[in-house]
């Protein structure tokens, strides 16, 4: 509770503080104010004396309009996209390995160059077989369809 209470009386004194600086800003600002019509007021009273004083017929100046240079655009140099090796799934490969086998290939072989198991094997082939991507050509041989 005590600690509350300096830490409330802590906050107060800081606003106090704040205040204070607001004001006398406040009150530097309504002084800058306050200087600065009068010094625009006099200058403009001098220019209007002047202008009086010394009116003589100016001709008018033609500006003469220059053609700005056109900027030719600059070719933008691409960086060069490094693609990423993507794994190939277990059953592309298989389907490589068949794709690639001219007389056909079988389970056994697929197993070896693959290093996937029999049971996995047997489903992507059995997949594959669905898909229409591969037949049979005798019991356990495959070619690409």
């Amino acid at each position: 509770m005590k600690q509350l209470k300096k830490d409330l009386q802590a906050i107060s004194n800081i606003l106090k503080q704040l205040t204070k600086k607001t004001e006398t800003i406040a009150k530097n600002l309504g002084n800058l104010e306050k200087v600065k019509p009068a010094k625009r007021a006099k200058a403009k009273a001098v220019q209007k004396v002047k202008a009086k004083t010394t009116r003589k017929a100016k001709p008018k100046t033609v500006r003469k309009i220059k053609a700005k240079a056109t900027r030719k655009a600059k070719p933008k140099v691409r960086a060069k996209v490094v693609k990423k090796a993507t794994k190939v799934s277990a059953s592309g490969t298989v389907l490589t390995l068949v794709r690639r086998s001219r007389k056909g290939i079988d389970v056994a072989t697929l197993r070896e160059k693959s290093g996937l198991e029999g049971r996995k094997i047997n489903d992507i082939v059995h997949r594959l077989k669905r898909e229409g991507k591969i037949k049979a050509t005798g019991r356990g041989i495959y070619l690409k369809a």
